[in-house]
């Protein structure tokens, strides 16, 4: 890592009782559905960018516990081979689709694209492993590898994966020019080269990067440093029960790097997926009426 680390009125009555009991049962099941983790396909959205902040924070307070017993997201880990999530509340959150199986991690941005830190990424030939819900492993090699020109700044890669992987990819922010106003002071949640799932608020947007705080309410297991290694693990924003792709980490500390969805980065990575071919580009969750 670079840096640190109602004729009858009866009647009528019972009818509309039975259609208010029908469409509270739909409510119910789209809260649910919502609260869910899976396929980044699924409408995720935010009515307004102004909401982002509360929405963005309730959302994570609904998932994360002040007081964790365990922030691993593994009970048993395979590189290799099949592994078990852990069945704790770190299972409640989908991060099938970042590869852990090397300290060089991997994102999916798509089915078949994988995003990287610049100075410590993969090469073209190396296998990346990913497991499934029911810790299945799933191997693919990298094909191809593209880099964003500015080395540090912004610190981006992207990989083209032989073919489809069948886990979840991340969705990510729409770009736009004015998220430090609506972020700043939001929860995060980042991943760390132990497998760990770390706590973190947002503190800095700019310059084409995000820098994180610590989540000074929390549990301090939360707040453990990024340090040599961790470079490349993802940091994402909780949106309806879904991890969104914000970043990957660069520099250590509680972390900062390059912010997908600054205008500047979120075109270049599009542009070296095109590049790349695969026939896919960024996904991006729905801000607005």
């Amino acid at each position: 890592m670079a840096g640190e680390r109602s004729g009858p009125n009866g009647a009528f009555a019972l009818t509309s009782q039975h259609v208010r009991n029908a469409f509270i049962g739909v409510l119910i099941g789209l809260v649910l559905a919502g609260c869910q983790s899976g396929s980044p396909r699924g409408p995720v959205r935010l009515q307004s960018v102004h909401e982002a902040r509360g929405v963005i924070n309730a959302s994570t307070m609904a998932v994360v516990p002040t007081t964790p017993r365990n922030i691993n997201l593994f009970d048993r880990y395979a590189p290799r081979a099949d592994a078990l999530w852990a069945r704790d509340w770190t299972k409640r959150l989908d991060f099938t689709g970042v590869a852990m199986d090397q300290v060089r991690t991997c994102t999916l941005i798509s089915p078949r694209h994988v995003l990287m830190a610049q100075h410590y990424q993969r090469n073209p030939g190396d296998v990346v492993s990913f497991h499934d819900r029911a810790g299945r492993v799933h191997q693919r090699i990298i094909e191809r590898r593209l880099a964003v020109p500015g080395g540090l700044m912004p610190d981006l890669a992207v990989g083209l994966l032989e073919r489809d992987v069948p886990v979840t990819f991340y969705q990510v922010l729409p770009p736009r020019a004015d998220y430090s106003e609506h972020l700043v002071g939001s929860l995060a949640v980042i991943t760390d080269k132990d497998r760990n799932l770390l706590l973190r608020r947002i503190a800095h947007v700019g310059n084409r990067h995000l820098r994180y705080g610590r989540a000074g309410d929390f549990d301090a297991r939360y707040a453990d440093p990024l340090i040599t290694g961790d470079s490349g693990n993802p940091g994402f924003i909780i949106v309806q029960g879904q991890p969104v792709l914000i970043e990957t980490h660069t520099f250590g500390g509680m972390g900062q790097g390059p912010f997908i969805s600054d205008p500047q980065n979120y075109a270049a990575i599009n542009d070296l997926m095109r590049e790349l071919g695969g026939g896919y580009q960024l996904s991006p969750i729905a801000i607005g009426p």
